[in-house]
């Protein structure tokens, strides 16, 4: 693409209610759109019409958004954000790590790993209420059933179980349980997936429903 399509969509580029600089870039070069293209997509014109080479390239970027069990394990084992996936998730993702194994060639030893760092995660949640309840039971012995302290314990009972519940691994240190070769499986697939995001805004592809089983 030349310099003038990209000056063009860094000036007036706005689509789904958003200011674009150089947001589509990434898939504007994948998929070799032309200057007249991009004028068509700035001015929302319609659709825009692909040649053979693009539509075959814009059907393979699509697929990524059926690999429902890369994107989940990616999530539970701290590799990705949720938010990663283009309408974000429906539904808590619990499957166990074992799970997605082959989606990333986990050995034996990644799995315990990684769920060894879930479990730490999840620990120093269950810490923290343990000693919300010793508060707890300390003010039920000397206040009323009413009493505003109590209920704000309560409620803040409350919200820590549901952060411990959707508690993820930090980045980081998910990462460093990869060898070089995952990490570059992790990476493809996530710039995929970005790729997918941006034909979605520009509306050249939908979104395919969840499945069912992701949500049990």
């Amino acid at each position: 693409m030349s310099r003038r399509s990209f000056i063009l969509l860094a000036g007036a580029f706005v689509l789904t209610g958003q200011q674009s600089s150089d947001r589509y870039g990434p898939l504007i070069r994948a998929l070799a759109l032309t200057d007249a293209q991009v004028a068509q997509l700035q001015d929302s014109l319609g659709p825009v019409l692909l040649d053979g080479a693009q539509r075959v390239k814009l059907a393979e970027t699509a697929k990524v958004l059926l690999r429902f069990g890369t994107s989940a394990g990616a999530v539970v084992m701290g590799l990705m954000d949720a938010e990663e996936w283009p309408t974000g998730w429906p539904c808590p993702i619990s499957y166990g790590h074992g799970v997605y194994a082959s989606e990333f060639d986990l050995t034996a030893d990644q799995v315990q790993r990684f769920e060894q760092l879930q479990h730490d995660v999840q620990q120093r949640a269950n810490d923290q209420l343990m000693e919300i309840g010793n508060r707890y039971w300390k003010l039920l012995a000397g206040q009323s059933v009413e009493s505003p302290e109590r209920a704000a314990l309560l409620a803040e009972t409350s919200t820590l179980v549901k952060q411990r519940d959707q508690a993820l691994p930090p980045r980081n240190l998910a990462t460093a349980v990869l060898n070089e070769t995952q990490k570059a499986k992790v990476a493809a697939f996530r710039a995929s997936l970005e790729l997918a995001r941006e034909a979605l805004e520009l509306r050249l592809i939908r979104l395919p429903g969840l499945p069912e089983v992701l949500c049990h």
